[in-house]
């Protein structure tokens, strides 16, 4: 158990309890501050519950917009054909949509993670447009990482409301874990930069056989 008071609620009461706290004002604070930002994050929970509640089970709600949101699930709406969006986040090319990018489909390996087709498969699209193309990845790599720092520090110590080692601990577990889909994503994004879809890719390509 901690010796002085921390910003974990649990903690907290026992050493209140344990009347090992100096000050025991500050513990009661520190406490209490804990206990509000873990209701401040059941309140956004509740808040988003009662907001699906009512588009989709009220029925004074239009039922033509109900109907619409409910059969046009996400990958439809946001990750459909022909959207930059749909290469990046299916490995594909970015030309055709068709053919993959990876060599691996899945894997971890340093080596095997990054490593990405000559030509497309599909479109015989080049992946490396010019000598070192992928260099300017590595900036994009880096403004992923930089937001997703943001987005777990503000979830685990100004939502959750742990402490400032642990939160940067988490940060760091949490960039490890992700580097091999920010690698792999920052290329894609790099690439589509360049390139546009062309739906008649594939049909030129078989045109040329």
């Amino acid at each position: 158990l901690p010796t002085k008071p921390t910003r974990l609620p649990f903690s907290n009461l026992k050493v209140i309890l344990e009347k090992r706290s100096s000050p025991p004002k500050e513990t009661v604070k520190l406490c209490m501050l804990s206990i509000y930002r873990m209701n401040r994050l059941l309140e956004l929970i509740y808040f988003c519950k009662a907001i699906i509640i009512f588009t989709f089970l009220n029925p004074r709600f239009p039922n033509s917009f109900r109907e619409r949101m409910q059969s046009q699930n996400k990958k439809t709406m946001f990750f459909k054909k022909g959207r930059k969006i749909f290469s990046i986040f299916h490995f594909k090319c970015p030309k055709c949509h068709e053919g993959a990018f990876f060599v691996y489909k899945k894997s971890l390996h340093p080596l095997k993670v990054t490593k990405i087709h000559e030509n497309c498969p599909a479109c015989n699209l080049k992946y490396m447009l010019e000598p070192s193309f992928y260099f300017g990845a590595m900036y994009v790599a880096y403004g992923l990482s930089v937001a997703l720092a943001i987005a777990v520090f503000l979830v685990s110590n100004q939502l959750l409301g742990i402490d400032l080692l642990y939160t940067f601990a988490s940060i760091t577990l949490v960039l490890i874990l992700a580097t091999p889909l920010n690698l792999r994503l920052a290329r894609l994004i790099w690439i589509n930069l360049f390139v546009s879809y062309d739906p008649g890719a594939l049909s030129k390509q078989k045109s040329t056989r």
